[in-house]
């Protein structure tokens, strides 16, 4: 009996980029994988509301397409009604998006097959009383990565990290064995696109 969490890693293509120290960079980078993530559709997962909407707001002004989706509180000025937030998931459960921005609201339980890459631009943290505060939240991340690679598909997984990060993937290979979480440098982010046709 294979484990979900061994098919969902023996498919999924783990990979990091070192942004730098400066957010900012790390924008950029995520501007720059647009069109690899346009090729199917990706989700890209962020760790707060505040992120996602600021991040939506970014990539908009640089051009591209985005959609965005998190929980439904009402409160503050990033509200998202139940009804919109169906809108949206249906419109990219139906191929008219492609690019999706996320709360873990999404991490679990939403199943569209032609997601082919993941992008964590924020890496998951565990905030819980104990002694994994602090680090990667492994579950949460397992469920991320898993929305690409579904029903024994290929898929791919970019992990955007800062330096203040990077102890972060050193993490996800300690607690996931047999994981290895390639090192992809700024100059490769255009073969990702042939990877991702190749994976339709």
């Amino acid at each position: 009996q294979v484990s979900k969490q061994d098919l969902t890693l023996s498919t999924i293509w783990q990979t990091f980029i070192n942004t730098g120290k400066n957010f900012q960079n790390k924008v950029q980078i995520l501007s720059d994988l647009y069109a690899a993530m346009n090729v199917s559709q990706s989700i890209i997962f962020v760790n707060s509301r505040v992120t996602a909407f600021n991040l939506a707001k970014m990539l908009r002004d640089e051009g591209h397409s985005v959609s965005l989706i998190c929980g439904t509180q009402m409160t503050g000025a990033e509200q998202i009604s139940p009804e919109y937030r169906d809108k949206i998931m249906d419109e990219f459960r139906n191929k008219v998006t492609k690019v999706l921005i996320a709360t873990d609201v999404l991490a679990r339980g939403i199943d569209v097959p032609a997601v082919t890459l993941v992008v964590n631009f924020e890496l998951p943290i565990d905030h819980a009383p104990g002694p994994n505060n602090g680090k990667c939240n492994y579950e949460t991340y397992l469920h991320r990565i898993g929305r690409t690679g579904r029903f024994g598909r290929k898929g791919i997984a970019v992990n955007l990290v800062s330096e203040a990060e990077l102890e972060l993937v050193a993490d996800i290979e300690n607690y996931f064995p047999g994981t290895k979480v390639d090192e992809l440098t700024v100059d490769e982010i255009d073969t990702l696109e042939d990877r991702l046709k190749k994976l339709r």
